[in-house]
């Protein structure tokens, strides 16, 4: 090794550096032929190259005169320096020669695990070691006794069969180890089970009650048809379809026939009463066909108009007009309308040829009427065809006089719309008097009830 390597309190003398290594020398020998002194190690790897020179001043070396030099290492060894852990914290110096002893206690210095384990750690840090991370030390189970290793112990923990457990299920039963997997599959009350019939997994104290309504628990008939037991959600297809002795209703019940019987005896049934279940049958067809009546009247109620407007379509206008001139009293009705949604309900008629002294010439067939009511109205002749208004003795309220106006206005306007697409607007201006006939129907005292 070449020259010692340390922190020295003060700088060696030249005369104790090797000339090779630059540093304090280590196992100093001398060259008696020329006096030089070299580290021993520094001056053989010198000659190990050949060279059999001094390194100094170059004269021949011969092996035989080369001797160790006792005094000066005497005078090295007693340098002052200072432990080679200072800057980890250690505040030791003292002379060289004292330092494999102070290494031997110093607690910065690392050092080999006791135990033959890998580590290498200070021998501060060995204690902690020892008693917690050597995966040599020994240890002691503290549920069954027994001596492990370190590493031995860590993989003993959480498996010795002496340890005292909670049960995985949380039933609340603790127990050792080893006595739990017996608890599990045939003590712990909240372990999964298999159902016996339908094979789905419930907790075992479920599974009783589960048993009592399982779809697939085998039931026997309740008639006593004579098959076998069956599935629970089997029984009743069983006993609409294939028992015998099940009690069905007549195919006919719908029409009223309440009879019941078991199903073994309903063709003989059905076969001898079948002129009562015509009957029923026509009793029905007449029901349903006054319940049809009555959908539509109110099917017509709901589709009258309730906003005041009266989009009125004459279809064949040609054909009626030519009746109308061969009819002179020939009368068309408008479908009922209301005023408001909770107003008066109203029927307008026409003659297309006009009524009376109004019958004119007609020049445009028109296809289609619109009228919009904005006041009351009475008979009035336009100058083509004759309208009237008509209101029904019935109205949408109680309490409300035939005289009062159903109109905001004093007036009703005319929409007249022809096939061709020209367009005719008509006002009347008709002042509201309670004197005078309401809607050209005549005066009327009393209060009429309501539609």
């Amino acid at each position: 090794m070449p020259g010692f390597d340390y922190k020295f309190l003060e700088k060696p003398k030249r005369r104790l550096l090797c000339p090779l290594c630059g540093k304090p020398m280590r196992e100093p020998v001398q060259v008696s032929t020329c006096g030089h002194r070299f580290c021993d190690t520094c001056l053989q790897e010198f000659l190990s190259e050949g060279v059999f020179k001094c390194p100094e001043d170059q004269l021949p070396l011969d092996y035989a005169k080369i001797y160790p030099d006792p005094e000066l290492e005497v005078q090295v060894l007693g340098l002052p320096i200072r432990c080679i852990h200072s800057e980890e914290g250690c505040r030791w110096s003292g002379p060289l020669r004292h330092l494999q002893g102070h290494l031997n206690t110093c607690s910065f210095n690392v050092v080999p695990c006791p135990n033959r384990c890998p580590a290498k750690l200070s021998r501060r840090d060995l204690p902690a070691h020892l008693q917690h991370d050597c995966p040599k030390r020994r240890l002691k189970c503290e549920f069954c006794g027994c001596d492990f290793s370190g590493e031995a112990f860590e993989s003993h923990e959480g498996v010795c069969p002496q340890e005292s457990v909670y049960c995985e299920n949380k039933c609340g039963a603790r127990m050792m180890r080893r006595l739990l997997a017996q608890h599990a599959t045939s003590e712990c009350p909240k372990r999964t089970q298999p159902c016996t019939y339908c094979t789905k997994e419930f907790v075992f104290d479920t599974i009783q009650s589960h048993q009592y309504q399982c779809p697939r628990l085998p039931v026997p008939c309740p008639n006593q048809c004579g098959v076998g037991t069956m599935a629970r959600e089997d029984l009743p297809g069983h006993l609409k379809d294939s028992c015998s002795t099940a009690l069905v209703l007549c195919p006919f019940k719908d029409s009223g026939c309440k009879h019941r019987c078991p199903k073994l005896a309903m063709a003989r049934h059905v076969e001898e009463s079948v002129k009562p279940h015509l009957a029923m049958m026509c009793a029905l067809v007449s029901r349903q066909r006054q319940e049809l009546q009555e959908l539509r009247r109110e099917l017509e109620e709901l589709s009258v108009g309730s906003d005041g407007v009266l989009i009125w379509k004459i279809g064949s206008y040609g054909r009626r007009l030519q009746e109308a001139k061969a009819k002179p009293n020939l009368e068309c009705f408008s479908p009922a309308f209301y005023t408001h949604k909770y107003g008066y309900k109203l029927q307008v008629s026409a003659f297309l040829n006009g009524n009376g002294s109004d019958r004119r010439k007609f020049s445009h067939q028109y296809s289609t009427l619109k009228i919009q009511t904005t006041k009351r109205a009475t008979s009035h002749a336009t100058d083509h065809i004759t309208y009237y208004f008509h209101l029904p003795e019935v109205l949408k309220f109680q309490n409300v006089r035939v005289t009062d106006s159903p109109w905001s206005e004093s007036g009703i306007t005319l929409n007249w719309t022809s096939s061709e697409g020209q367009r005719t607007i008509l006002n009347h201006q008709i002042p509201p008097s309670p004197l005078q006939p309401c809607l050209g129907r005549g005066p009327v005292s009393q209060v009429p009830s309501r539609g």
